[in-house]
């Protein structure tokens, strides 16, 4: 029997329960570096949503409290990030065969 669209989406919450179990942390004490670093809720908030790595958020809200120039925060975090391209570099053979979209 197929299952309705709903029924999908909460047997998906549902197994994603598990990984709440470390995020749910991470999530607290990023709120509190950020917090503690000046920035607004709203900010902070907004960070998360455009980081999506964590290293990079915490290094991101540990330089602006050190008030370090944008541009060495921008530099650093792209640094951080080039690990990323190493990940798509690895996986890249096992999905050539899918579409790019």
């Amino acid at each position: 029997m197929e299952k309705t669209a709903s029924q999908q989406f909460f047997l998906g919450v549902k197994d994603e329960l598990p990984i709440l179990v470390g995020v749910v942390p991470f999530g607290m004490i990023y709120g509190i570096l950020a917090l503690s670093a000046d920035l607004n809720p709203l900010d902070a908030q907004a960070m998360s949503a455009v980081i999506f790595a964590g290293s990079s958020q915490f290094m991101t809200v540990q330089l602006i409290r050190e008030a370090t120039p944008w541009l060495v925060i921008v530099l650093t975090g792209f640094i951080i990030n080039l690990r990323h391209a190493l990940y798509s570099a690895t996986i890249a053979p096992y999905v050539k065969h899918l579409p790019g979209r």
